[in-house]
């Protein structure tokens, strides 16, 4: 009726170890099932897979669900791509009205970098302030979400490394 976690150590064959432990239950405890009539298996399983690939009874909290996961990131990557395209389109139209802004610079002698230089500062600009934007109406909604699918989810962007790091790589890519 509990759990038991091993911390094996580095170059453990887990496979072997596997069986050693299944040679030492069938040894000292299957006796003790067999005569209650209830028997268990002993296994090992990853600690880092169980939140989404354990199917065993009894877990200590509700186990997720790869399916979710995948699909959730797929929509977030489709949202993602649509807003880069109706930026790309919005940039291409206001361009357009900024032609007379170009050719009045060039007159005065601005330099080809330097005009292209001006229009990737801006729109990194607008791709920065709009990053931390939705970083803080994320952390907005998020008790709201929380309440609404009864979950406890948390956004530690300036703790959790790998999340910073995503983060910044997409930032970086829309920029």
């Amino acid at each position: 009726s509990y759990h038991t976690f091993v911390l094996l150590r580095s170059g453990t064959d887990v496979v072997e170890f596997g069986s050693k432990m299944k040679m030492i239950s069938k040894r000292y405890i299957l006796t003790q099932e067999q005569n209650s009539g209830y028997a268990k298996e002993y296994s090992l399983t990853d600690l880092r897979s169980i939140h989404l690939d354990s199917h065993l009874r009894s877990e200590f909290s509700e186990i997720g669900n790869r399916a979710y996961v995948y699909t959730f990131a797929g929509i977030g990557a489709l949202i993602l791509i649509i807003a880069c395209i109706n930026f790309i389109n919005l940039s291409t139209a206001r361009s357009m009205t900024r032609a007379r802004e170009v050719g009045v610079r060039k007159v005065v002698g601005a330099s080809r970098t330097h005009l292209i230089r001006q229009f990737f500062i801006e729109s990194s600009t607008t791709v920065i302030l709009a990053s931390g934007l939705c970083i803080m109406a994320a952390e907005l909604a998020l008790p709201w979400l929380n309440q609404v699918t009864d979950k406890k989810l948390v956004i530690d962007i300036f703790h959790d490394p790998i999340v910073a790091s995503i983060l910044l790589f997409l930032t970086l890519t829309v920029c």
